[in-house]
């Protein structure tokens, strides 16, 4: 049984979806030149009109991929073929309703959210020292609440592997990433979860936190800043010494008491290592 002729029935052509998924119809009439029960093998050709084989991309939209030929006899010669075309537009959510799409070519999902949390301060927004007028730091340190802005991106990945967590999470970004200047941006919970497909990928969630409006500036935003004071001093000759009434005292940058009316000193200390995420590809 050979075919004759292929023609594309444009009055059979049908269109329906949305933003979730888009699905599109193709009809085809493929005459053969003796009776036969419609077994073909695709992709079957004639006339200039292919009629594809499964997982072919639509020759107007390369997203929508061909599903499955049906097959229905108008006669001993004549054959009416229809083939499915599905899309996603969802990106991780379409696997099941289109097992030929392309996992990898989705785009990411973006999303903000918020995360609440209670600091401990000793240095306040207009970089005031948090001490009480005799000069001593006040105890228990005051706290604020702050509401970081989150960013969650969530993308498919053909692979994924833990030394990413290992490298990445619980660092501070080192370049502007979304527009945030370097030191603001930390990487929070990575999360990977391996999809079984027709070809298996993985899911992949990167929570990164942005702590905003500090008073030492971007490049301290997640630095430990607190007030250089303590029980024990140094005396001229360099011997720790502890103050008589056993209160924690501001201390001068040698160690020594600080001297009255001077500016209450604060130290820094580095809690979370810096890396590039460049690596990544996160930035839009």
């Amino acid at each position: 049984m050979s075919v004759v002729s292929i023609t594309e029935s444009w009055s059979g052509i049908t269109w329906s979806g949305d933003s979730n998924q888009r699905t599109t119809v193709r009809v085809f009439l493929v005459e053969t030149d003796t009776a036969g029960r419609g077994v073909f093998t695709f992709p079957i050709s004639s006339g200039g009109v292919t009629v594809p084989k499964e997982g072919t991309d639509h020759p107007d939209i390369s997203q929508f991929k061909s599903g499955v030929p049906t097959i229905t006899a108008q006669g001993p010669t004549l054959f009416e073929i229809r083939i499915g075309y599905s899309a996603a537009g969802i990106a991780g959510g379409y696997e099941a309703e289109n097992p030929h799409a392309d996992p990898l070519s989705q785009p990411a999902d973006v999303s903000w959210e918020d995360e609440q949390e209670l600091i401990p301060y000793d240095v306040d927004l207009a970089g005031n020292a948090t001490i009480t007028l005799a000069g001593e730091p006040i105890d228990p340190p005051l706290t604020r609440p702050v509401s970081d802005p989150v960013l969650v991106i969530e993308r498919n990945e053909a692979a994924f592997s833990p030394q990413t967590k290992l490298n990445y999470q619980d660092t501070v970004c080192n370049h502007v990433f979304w527009g945030a200047e370097a030191g603001r941006p930390r990487m929070g919970q990575i999360r990977a979860r391996k999809v079984q497909a027709k070809t298996a990928y993985w899911r992949v969630g990167y929570r990164v936190v942005f702590r905003m409006k500090t008073t030492h500036g971007a490049a301290n935003a997640w630095k430990r800043v607190i007030l250089h004071q303590g029980h024990i001093y140094l005396d001229r000759n360099g011997v720790q010494r502890r103050f008589a009434d056993g209160a924690v005292k501001p201390l001068a940058e040698d160690g020594k008491p600080l001297a009255p009316g001077k500016k209450v000193l604060t130290q820094t200390f580095v809690e979370f290592e810096e890396a590039s995420w460049a690596p990544l590809g996160l930035n839009p």
